[in-house]
């Protein structure tokens, strides 16, 4: 009977080790997915918002360039 209780408890606490492990460990799984998802998505937006802003001059400089052509055409069909 004594060492029925010694196996029941053995069980017990290797099964609650095990659960413990097991729920710390997916926690921590998920805790450094979501951080680099979210960090992942971050640099995403900062570097979508960066080439943005890099396109606007150039397509300003292309319309600049464009309308400086089309004048210099115009004054030497005259």
């Amino acid at each position: 009977m004594n060492m029925f209780f010694v196996l029941v408890f053995v069980l017990v606490f290797v099964l609650v080790f095990v659960l413990v492990f097991v729920l710390v460990f997916v926690l921590v799984f998920f805790c450094f997915f979501f951080c680099f998802c979210f960090c992942s998505f971050l640099f995403f937006l900062f570097s979508f918002g960066k080439n943005n802003s890099n396109l606007i001059p150039k397509e300003k400089k292309k319309k600049k360039k464009l309308e400086k052509t089309i004048l210099f055409n115009a004054w030497v069909t005259e």
